[in-house]
């Protein structure tokens, strides 16, 4: 090989690696919340995510009171020094409805919350979430989600399509 492509090359990968770091997104899911109090053995695992219904099925109806966090990406409720999980509506419905999810928020959450092999820490499929006084629901009490039948993605549906995408 050359000098110029040995230069080549180290031109490429200093390339990729500034447009790597320099991306928001990368910076915030590595970026630590200097605030969360939260042992991170505490936290549950995210080795496999669990479908929604799964967490209903097998979860306990629960109210919690604690202070959101949002890392990765992801919500998170801190209670007594545990991390939950919180599977609200996807990020479009939130807005749309006016949701003001904020970290380090006062919440109070009524799902249902799931916790694999006992560990405190678990994931909470969100019914109803209480923040500055107005709630917010997400789910009917028995686990339907809110947005259910509005086709297959936010757009508004009237309950009566399969959800499968245009003319289903």
């Amino acid at each position: 090989m050359k000098k110029n492509d040995y230069s080549i090359w180290a031109l490429a990968v200093v390339l990729l690696l500034s447009s790597i770091l320099a991306n928001p997104a990368f910076l915030q899911a590595s970026a630590p919340d200097m605030n969360t109090a939260v042992a991170p053995e505490s936290q549950p695992s995210r080795d496999q995510p669990m479908r929604t219904r799964e967490i209903i099925e097998k979860g306990t109806f629960v109210e919690i009171t604690g202070s959101l966090r949002h890392m990765g990406g992801e919500w998170f409720l801190a209670a007594d020094q545990v991390l939950h999980q919180l599977y609200t509506a996807p990020p479009e419905l939130r807005e749309e409805w006016g949701v003001p999810m904020e970290a380090n928020k006062q919440a109070a959450v009524t799902g249902f919350f799931y916790s694999p092999e006992g560990d405190p820490a678990g994931v909470i499929a969100v019914s109803t979430i209480n923040l500055d006084g107005k709630e917010f629901r997400f789910r009917e009490d028995d686990g339907t989600p809110r947005w259910r039948g509005r086709g297959a993605g936010t757009t508004p549906g009237d309950g009566t399509r399969s959800g499968r995408g245009p003319g289903s």
